[in-house]
């Protein structure tokens, strides 16, 4: 199939959606699979990801995760201003939430204290991001820089003992920063936080389905298929694992002898998506079962 094949196939099965914006953080996977959990369709995008693609996907919401830079260093990974001003709610995480406050004219600096592990925080309940939030909840910190100053026209919603600014909103603009990371189950009411910007603040009705999605996948790929054998290669990241049929997960200890029934198998099979792990691509294996 061509991309123009499997983007219209996605954008059928797929009409709210919501996309993580990923600047190296290692809980990008996590954050999309909390969303999937809200019933609501999510895609991993890198940073480097052009503006007029994300204005072509329509997302009802953006979510850019955390990342192991300071965002006011040179040559950190960043983003246009224009992101923040489609009109489309942005739920900055993290380094994301940093992002966002230096963009738009806030102030990010190294941490007088840097704050790691559970921390009490104090949210402001009448949030729409801590609806139905403790206004005293534990939540997973990991920085070392804060935002000591927030952007023109965003409230602090959220403070600990030691991080003025917990978490920041521009309610109007549908704009979010959190500090700290809701995704990890360490955050004790992190699910609720996501639920309510997903399903509360970006408005998705949380109709989604694996289930339906995958056999509504498997459908479409038939359909485009037909009689014929189609191999669809992706990579164990992010959008790769939307569009899925069958999972085969294949490590560097994976031996001869399964690669050979791998390889039978593929031969009866009609349709099938493999995702293969980046350890598989360096092993060699790949051109084993494709040999």
């Amino acid at each position: 199939m061509d991309k123009n094949s499997v983007h219209s196939m996605k954008q059928g099965l797929s009409d709210e959606k919501v996309i993580v914006v990923d600047f190296g953080g290692q809980y990008n996977q996590l954050v999309a699979r909390r969303v999937r959990e809200c019933n609501v369709y999510c895609e991993i995008y890198s940073y480097r990801t052009d503006i007029e693609q994300i204005k072509a996907m329509n997302p009802k919401g953006i979510i850019l995760t955390g990342g192991p830079n300071s965002c006011y260093e040179d040559n950190s990974p960043t983003y246009q201003r224009e992101l923040f001003e489609l009109g489309i709610p942005v739920l900055g995480l993290c380094y994301g939430a940093q992002l966002m406050m230096h963009v738009l004219g806030g102030k990010v600096e190294k941490a007088p204290v840097r704050e790691y592990g559970k921390i009490q925080v104090e949210v402001d309940p009448s949030s729409p991001l801590f609806s139905n939030v403790s206004e005293t909840t534990v939540c997973w910190m990991s920085h070392n820089d804060y935002i000591s100053q927030v952007a023109p026209g965003f409230l602090v919603c959220a403070h600990t003992a030691d991080c003025p600014v917990a978490a920041a909103e521009c309610a109007d603009k549908k704009l979010y920063a959190i500090q700290f990371h809701p995704e990890v189950l360490h955050t004790v009411e992190g699910t609720k936080m996501l639920h309510n910007f997903v399903r509360g603040v970006c408005g998705c009705a949380g109709t989604w389905r694996m289930e339906s999605f995958v056999e509504e996948s498997v459908k479409q790929i038939r359909e485009k298929v037909g009689d014929g054998k189609v191999l669809l290669a992706g990579c164990s990241h992010g959008q790769s694992a939307g569009s899925l049929h069958v999972f085969l997960w294949i490590t560097d200890f994976c031996a001869k002898t399964r690669v050979m029934r791998l390889r039978r198998y593929l031969a009866r099979a009609g349709t099938l998506t493999l995702i293969l792990s980046v350890s598989m691509l360096r092993s060699g294996i790949t051109q084993s079962l494709l040999a």
